[in-house]
C-alpha cells in the first residue's frame, strides 16, 4: 500500500495494515483447525453424500426437537412465567405438551 492510500490512517491502523500479509490466489489454502468439542460421527445424507454430525449430549438423546412461533405478547408472557414460576420454558413447554395430550385423551408422556 503507498504512502498515498495511508493517508488519513491511524499509525495503529498503518501498522496493523502492513501486519497484514496481501492475500495471494496462487498459494493454496490451508484448512482451519477443526474445534474440539463434542465428538463427531458421520451419517450419510439422503443424496449419499456423508455428513459430520455432532453426538447429541445424553440428556437429549431420543428426543426431537420441535420450534413454532408465537406473537411478542404470548412471548413475553411466556417469558414472565417461567421467571414467576422459575422454571425454565422447556419444563413449561413439556406440561402444556402434557395437558394438550391429557385433553385429547392421550398419555401424559411429554416428561419422560
Amino acid at each position: 500500500m503507498s504512502d498515498r492510500e495511508h493517508e488519513g490512517m491511524s499509525d495503529s491502523a498503518k501498522k496493523a495494515r502492513r501486519a497484514v500479509a496481501p492475500f495471494r490466489f496462487d498459494e493454496p489454502v490451508v484448512a482451519a483447525p477443526v474445534p474440539q468439542g463434542l465428538p463427531v460421527s458421520h451419517e450419510v445424507s439422503p443424496l449419499g453424500e456423508q455428513r459430520p454430525r455432532t453426538v447429541r449430549p445424553p440428556s437429549r438423546q431420543g428426543k426431537r426437537n420441535v420450534n413454532f412461533v408465537l406473537s411478542e405478547p404470548a412471548w413475553e408472557q411466556l417469558s414472565i412465567l417461567s421467571v414467576r414460576t422459575r422454571r425454565p420454558i422447556q419444563d413449561l413447554m413439556q406440561e402444556a405438551t402434557d395437558l394438550l395430550f391429557q385433553s385429547q385423551g392421550l398419555s401424559r408422556i411429554a416428561r419422560e
